[in-house]
Order: structure tokens, then sequence, then C-alpha cells
């Protein structure tokens, strides 16, 4: 069985972003799957997320039990696109700008940890929405003053230099030149 990958890169990134700054970049979703899908919609969202430690308490049994809990406001949505056919083997671009928002509150110390802004790619084909196979390959930290973890460019693995790269006999794609074999059709050389 296949899967959806979904994919960004950050066209202007840089070391900060500050209020009211805009993100340009791209979204990507690759059908990995053996049939064709609709995508209801795909879109972004902006959000602020952090780790709060908060204690609950079992009315039945009294006991009291603390855990870090994720707290996510969305700042922002955009809609990239209603009702696209991605075939089986395809892969989409989605072009993307997003402003910051005006303000925004660090929250650290004591009860909280993990702070940040990020943009979460989503695409939904069914009832629910997903970020596909991998959700740190479609979630954005941005490089903000105050944020807690750190941030990527691109979840794009960056291609290797052409001169290390051949194409497979077999199925055309492009492979490392020491490969034994075609890590797409399965092919030896």
């Amino acid at each position: 069985m296949g899967k959806m990958i979904c994919k960004y890169e950050i066209l202007n990134h840089k070391e900060n972003f500050y209020p009211n700054d805009e993100i340009e970049g791209i979204f990507y979703i690759e059908n990995q799957e053996e049939k064709d899908k609709k995508l209801k919609s795909v879109g972004v969202q902006l959000i602020d997320s952090v780790d709060k430690y908060v204690t609950t308490i079992d009315h039945v049994t009294g006991n009291e039990t603390s855990e870090w809990k994720t707290f996510q406001k969305t700042k922002e949505k955009l809609q990239l696109a209603k009702g696209d056919l991605i075939r089986s083997g395809e892969t989409k671009q989605y072009q993307f700008k997003v402003n910051m928002p005006k303000k925004w509150k660090v929250m650290s110390g004591g009860k909280f940890k993990n702070w940040h802004l990020a943009l979460i790619f989503k695409y939904k084909s069914g009832i629910i929405s997903s970020q596909g196979d991998n959700k740190f390959n479609s979630t954005y930290v941005i490089p903000v003053q105050g944020s807690q973890l750190p941030s990527h460019a691109s979840s794009i693995k960056k291609e290797e230099n052409s001169e290390d790269m051949k194409f497979c006999s077999e199925c055309g794609k492009k492979i490392k030149r020491t490969s034994k074999f075609c890590e797409h059709c399965g092919a030896q050389f």
C-alpha cells in the first residue's frame, strides 16, 4: 500500500521573521498510492503552539495527575486548492504566501515549554485532514525571537550533485551513480 507524502520549501527563509513579515513557499503533495485521489482541500495553517504543565484531579478517585500537554491556537488559515485530482505517482505543487501576525506572546519558563509559531501543511482527501506520512515533513517551525524549537527552511532532501547521479536503464528515474540496484523499480546493475 502506498502513501501520501507532504513536504514544503520556504523560499524566503531567514534567521528571524518579525510581525507582519510575509512567508513565501511551496507545499508539495506526492501520491504514492496505487490509485488517483481527489483532494477535497489543500491548505496552510499558521499556529501558535506551547506545551503547558497541567494538573488534573479525577473527581471519582480524587487522584491528581500532572503532565505536559500541547496547546495550539490557529492564527491564520489559507486554502490553497479545492477539489484537485492527484494521479497515482504525481506530485502537486502549491505556492503560498502567509503574513505573520501583528503580534504574539512568547510563553516560557515555569509551566511552559517548547513555545513556537509554525506553519502546518495539510490536505483532506477523505473524512479527516492529514499532514501526510510524517507530520515533521509538513510542519515549518517559524524562526522568531523567543522560539524554543529549531527551524528548517525545507523538508525536502537536497538532491545529490548531478555528477553523483545516473538514470536507471529500466524505469528512467534518477539514482546514485554507485547504486547496485534501482530504489524505484528494483532493477539490478
